[in-house]
This record gives structure tokens, C-alpha cells and sequence, in this order.
């Protein structure tokens, strides 16, 4: 299986990730979350599928720090880079904006004229589960530190103060989706989230997720004609946030796990 080594390493040597043979070129630029669907699309012979993640340009072949602004130019007389980007016909990508020539609003000035052209809902720094909240949030941390050292727990005020922060950043998500090329991702979520786990973290979705996105491009841009085994392991379910007994009590999960008791 792919993973986001695989493609930093080919990333740093080449410009790009490349696999597959097929007569259908697919770009798949996005971060780490983008993997899934690099793994679907390869596993279709008729495609040649290409990935990039603008964030790996921080680093260089061997891992060293580099200049990210200088290496991004860099990319732009890449002729490498730039023949694969002119013969892409498919391009499925997340939002950028401090990408340098990969932000959405200049790639296609690099020569990519895709016939197909998906924007797909980017869940990035979303603070939503209590645990990820108080690690992160400076303020909800200080206000639950206080809480513990008192009273061993949460307060029913502080409760409410995590619970507007994750509220805001669910929201922030939706409007994400409804920004996106698949703003039908706003329903499905709503519809699932509670009793499927779609994210492992704040930065990491799970592959219930990757799944109804692919659906929906199968379905929307394809006419529903891709045909991939789509069963595979999830990548990031080795390191994820918990659910604690206040995620439960203020969003009734049912996700099929344990239930940890909230800590600093």
C-alpha cells in the first residue's frame, strides 16, 4: 500500500510521486489525508496516477530543513514537473494557498488544463474531541488545568466554553465542504459522524471518510463506472485521539471503542 513516504521520498527525488501505467493521467495533490485516494485510483489499471504534497518542500532528499519559499520556486522550471502537470487530464486536490505555484488561484498557469478539476473538503486543524482541545487550545488547557487541580474534573462551565470551541470548528468544517467541488459531504458527516468515526485527530481522517468522498467522485464525475477493491487498513488508526466520557455525554458516540476518562 502507498503511504506518504512512499510519495515524499519519489517527491524530493523526481518532483512528483508516479505509479501505475495505465492511459489516464490523475494528479492528487493534497497533504497526508490525500494518500487514500492516491491508493484507489492506483489500484485501477486504466490510470496513471501522480501525487504531491506542497508541505513536503520543507525538506529535501536526505531530510534536511530547506528554504520552503525557495524551493517551491525552484519547482517552477522543474521541466519534469512541468510536462506531468500539462498531461494530466484528471486533477483532484485540496484547497492551497500559501503553496507557492501549487496554490489553486496559479497551478494552472504551470500548464494543467484537466478536463476533470475536484476540489475535495479539507479536514485541517479541526479541534473537535475534548482531548484535542485541551492539548491545543492554550486557553480551554489553562481553564480545564484549573478545573482538575480544584475539583478533579471539569467544571460545568468549562464544559460548555470546550464544547463552543468544538461547535465552532465543526462548523468550520462545514463550510469547508460547502466550498468544495463535494458539498454533499456536509449531509453524509452530519448523518454519520456520531455513530462512525470519521477522523482520528484533528488533522487525520479515517478511511469512512476517503471512502464516501471517493463515492461521491465515482458517482458525480465517473457515472459510477470505477471498480476498486476498496478494503484496506487505516492508515492513521494507529494514532488517534481518544473519546473521553464528555465527548459521549455531549455528543452521544457510539463509536465501537473505549471510552477514556479525560486527563491533562
Amino acid at each position: 500500500m502507498i503511504n506518504t513516504v512512499n510519495i515524499k521520498q519519489a517527491q524530493l527525488r523526481t518532483g512528483y510521486f508516479k505509479t501505475g501505467t495505465g492511459p489516464e493521467n490523475v494528479f492528487i495533490m493534497g497533504s497526508c489525508r490525500v494518500v487514500n485516494y492516491v491508493n484507489y485510483f492506483a489500484a485501477m489499471p486504466q490510470f496513471t496516477v501522480y501525487s504531491i504534497d506542497p508541505f513536503n518542500w520543507n525538506w529535501d532528499v536526505n531530510d534536511d530543513r530547506v528554504d520552503y519559499i525557495g524551493a517551491l520556486k525552484h519547482q517552477e522550471t522543474n521541466q519534469e514537473l512541468l510536462d506531468m502537470l500539462a498531461g494530466c487530464k484528471i486533477f483532484i486536490h485540496e484547497w492551497y494557498e500559501n503553496a507557492g505555484m501549487f496554490n489553486i488561484s496559479k497551478i494552472y498557469d504551470f500548464g494543467l488544463k484537466p478536463e476533470i478539476d475536484i476540489c475535495i473538503p479539507n479536514f485541517n486543524d479541526l479541534f473537535i474531541l475534548f482531548k484535542d482541545i485541551i492539548t491545543f487550545d492554550s486557553d480551554m488547557r489553562k481553564l480545564a488545568a484549573q478545573d482538575f487541580n480544584v475539583l478533579g474534573r471539569l467544571s460545568e462551565q468549562t464544559e460548555r466554553a470546550i464544547m463552543e470551541v468544538s461547535s465552532k470548528n465543526l462548523d468550520k468544517f462545514y463550510k469547508v465542504c460547502e466550498l468544495s467541488d463535494i458539498p454533499e459531504m456536509v449531509g453524509y458527516f452530519y448523518a454519520m459522524w456520531k455513530e462512525y468515526r470519521m477522523f482520528w485527530s484533528y488533522n487525520h481522517v479515517t478511511k469512512d471518510f476517503t471512502l464516501a468522498v471517493f463515492k461521491f467522485i465515482n458517482e458525480k464525475w465517473f457515472n459510477g463506472t470505477l471498480d476498486v477493491d476498496i478494503n484496506h487498513h487505516d492508515i492513521f488508526a494507529n494514532n488517534y485521539t481518544y473519546l473521553t466520557e464528555y465527548d459521549v455525554k455531549n455528543y452521544g458516540f457510539t463509536w465501537n471503542e473505549q471510552v477514556k476518562k479525560l486527563s491533562l
